[in-house]
């Protein structure tokens, strides 16, 4: 078997990802598959007069507009994501605040 790395994408979204909805400012909200980290690493000056500011997640999804959310198609101005704080809880509405890193096949955004 040949190394494929849509297919390692897809085995690795498959298990380690979990529903949740793409909200686009203009256009339809859609359910899209997404591996959340709910505690991504900060540094100091970051968290410096943030003492009440929301948790903030890291979230990757497919680059891709059937699958996940196009590079292209991203608002981070005014889209959001409802994604649960905690695993199992109801999802909240988050706005994405910016493209952490993105590459053919994945995206990674911060979302607070």
């Amino acid at each position: 078997m040949t190394f494929s790395l849509t297919r390692m994408r897809k085995a690795f979204t498959a298990h380690m990802a979990e529903e949740v909805t793409y909200v686009p400012r203009k256009g339809t909200p859609r359910v899209i598959s997404a591996v959340v980290d709910r505690q991504p690493k900060t540094s100091l000056s970051e968290m410096q007069g943030r003492t009440n500011a929301l948790p903030f997640f890291q979230i990757e999804v497919e680059n891709d507009p059937a699958t996940g959310i196009s590079a292209d198609e991203l608002d981070t101005g005014g889209d959001r994501i409802e994604v649960a704080v905690r695993v199992g809880q109801i999802q909240e509405s988050r706005a994405i605040r910016r493209i952490v890193s993105q590459d053919e096949g994945m995206i990674v955004l911060e979302v607070r």
